[in-house]
């Protein structure tokens, strides 16, 4: 079905990339800004700008699209806006409260264009008749400065008549409105066969089996299998981006763990942790709906693992406290798994929380 850009708007920043879930792994638009792209029956999905891009086909399709985002206007008294409201040292009261009033007049001028139920008149003092004309095609009616004489102006108008200060709990239903439905697609998997080792040191028969995954020939077979198995269908360019990344992985992984029992303790801590990590990676290539190469897998950890320690009270090694917060790779495995992460902290919490 083909998709068409709408515009660019904002979005809560634990929002998902729509084709980022679609692949399998739940990336989070953290910018807390989304593209959102149209099919032909109306239904929409947030993206991010690379997944919009790529999904487009070039940048040429995003171009001309509202910016719900922009705030490219004159502010009263004091030019164009830097950094949003606070942080400027020794700024007037008045000047603050107009910028405020500039920028929810422009965000409600971009979204009359978008869904047509409301109006911002200059002033109360607007022809009765005008009034009514409005109350036939809008929802609500904001008005700029004081409420001079507006029983009189709009006596008899049915729709909501309110100064623009009182536009923000007006802006959090809007959004509600017209946000797409942000759940993750739930895919349910069939349960693939048990393979059984049979060996009388079972260890060296399961690192024997996942020896064979390292070769790009048997890891893409692997990919093939699993689509097939899932009534997915992968190109021929997607299988072998998929076998190559998990090749890599799988001989990383090896590699870790591949240690002597004689070796030092936090070699062999380490080696674990980091090829664990590694044969994640290659799980989530092998899923048919997972990243599509290795390079998308490794974009995961540029905010990191994702994991934080605390000392316990007593500071003694035992008593440690390790967790996993909402960003980096770690909770994007998780969320891979079908796990919730929606109650993961984004900074480290403070010791006893």
């Amino acid at each position: 079905m083909p998709l068409t850009a709408d515009r660019k708007d904002f979005v809560d920043p634990d929002t998902c990339c729509h084709r980022c879930v679609m692949n399998g792994n739940n990336r989070m638009l953290s910018s807390g800004v989304a593209f959102f792209l149209k099919h032909d029956d109306g239904t929409e999905h947030p993206y991010g700008p690379r997944c919009a891009t790529e999904t487009l086909g070039g940048r040429d399709g995003l171009k001309g699209i509202p910016d719900f985002t922009a705030r490219d206007f004159d502010l009263p008294g004091g030019g164009e806006s830097g950094g949003g409201a606070g942080g400027n040292d020794g700024s007037d009261p008045q000047d603050a409260a107009l910028r405020d009033a500039a920028i929810a007049k422009r965000y409600l001028l971009l979204r009359m264009e978008k869904v047509a139920n409301i109006a911002v008149l200059y002033s109360t003092a607007t022809d009765n008749a005008f009034y009514k004309s409005l109350e036939q095609r809008v929802q609500h009616i904001f008005f700029n400065g004081q409420p001079y004489m507006l029983d009189s102006f709009a006596r008899g108008i049915s729709v909501p008549v309110e100064p623009l200060g009182d536009f923000f709990p007006f802006f959090v239903a809007l959004n509600k409105q017209v946000e797409p439905d942000r759940t993750p697609a739930v895919r349910s998997k069939p349960k693939m066969g048990i393979r059984r080792i049979t060996d009388e040191t079972p260890l060296d028969g399961i690192l024997a089996r996942l020896q064979q995954f390292t070769s790009v020939n048997l890891a893409g077979k692997l990919v093939e299998q699993r689509a097939s198995h899932e009534g997915v269908t992968l190109t021929h360019d997607q299988v072998t981006s998929k076998a190559a990344g998990i090749a890599y992985a799988m001989r990383s992984a090896l590699d870790y763990i591949g240690f002597s029992p004689t070796d030092k303790l936090n070699k062999r801590i380490l080696g674990l942790y980091y090829g664990t990590i590694a044969f994640a990676f290659a799980e989530m290539l092998a899923s048919p709906s997972g990243p599509s190469d290795l390079d998308e897998v490794e974009e995961m950890t540029k905010q990191g693992h994702g994991l934080y320690a605390l000392p316990g009270i007593h500071g003694g090694f035992a008593d440690v406290h390790v967790g996993v917060l909402a960003t980096g790779f770690l909770p994007q495995w998780l969320a891979f798994l079908g796990q919730d992460t929606s109650t993961f902290p984004t900074l480290t919490p403070f010791r006893g929380e």
